[in-house]
């Protein structure tokens, strides 16, 4: 049976600050955590919030931190929508606050922090680009859009080249080369250098001709085509008026 703690529970104030990471500023990306309350139920806490996001399959990482004047630690008695895979809509978890309350004097608040898990936005699967043209790569979650990565370029297994090397962005537009060889299986791998445990591909792309062949035998077609007609129209006998004949 737990030692009552009512007492040592009555010393501590509960109040409530919100955090959400992964998000570069003006990003399009609509997140967020709202609507959280933190209710004191004397063993326990129960602290429930809304996880919103653009993008219904989103998944997130949640963790509460325990905020007093002297220190902030990550909260591990829990129970409910914390740790991996959560997803967004109204969430509640338990802290059973009589396994670590004696850490803590005096008022505490709660960080919830929202870190979404990395995906690729773009490129689509299989989505076609020509050679010379730019193909835009697009990603988000578990700060890849504030650290420091490197793209590379990938022939199914095998690494061809470093795209780029960025920091702090979420997009990147490369031109592909004229002299890249068409096919399918490029993908590109991002890499986080710095703060961002991020290691992950694409989706798989198609580099196709810069001007498709099917353009490039029509134009051949057409110049063959006048040159029979001009050649025949050359070489027709030229037609006889009717005082001719005679």
């Amino acid at each position: 049976m737990p030692t009552p703690i009512l007492s040592g529970m009555n010393r501590l104030i509960i109040s409530v600050i919100i955090l959400v990471i992964g998000l570069t500023s003006g990003s399009l990306l609509a997140q967020r955590v709202s609507a959280v309350k933190a209710v004191n139920l004397q063993d326990s806490v129960k602290i429930s919030f809304t996880l919103t996001d653009t993008l219904p399959d989103a998944s997130y990482r949640i963790s509460v931190l325990a905020i007093t004047s002297e220190d902030t630690v990550e909260l591990k008695e829990l129970s409910g929508a914390y740790g991996e895979g959560v997803t967004p809509g109204n969430r509640e978890i338990i802290w059973y606050s009589y396994r670590e309350w004696q850490r803590f004097r005096g008022p505490v608040r709660f960080q919830v922090k929202a870190v979404p898990h990395f995906r690729f936005l773009s490129p689509e699967e299989l989505q076609m680009v020509r050679r010379g043209k730019g193909i835009t790569f697009s990603w988000y979650g578990d700060f890849a859009t504030e650290d420091t990565i490197r793209l590379e370029l990938y022939s199914y297994e095998t690494r061809l080249q470093t795209v780029a090397r960025l920091r702090g962005a979420g997009e990147y537009i490369w031109q592909v080369p004229s002299n890249l060889a068409l096919g399918d299986g490029y993908r590109v791998r991002l890499v986080g250098l710095e703060r961002s445990p991020v290691d992950e591909f694409s989706q798989p792309f198609i580099v196709t001709r810069r001007i498709p062949l099917g353009a490039q035998i029509g134009a051949g077609a057409t110049v063959v085509a006048g040159a029979i007609v001009a050649y025949a129209l050359r070489w027709l006998p030229k037609p006889f008026l009717a005082d001719e004949r005679d």
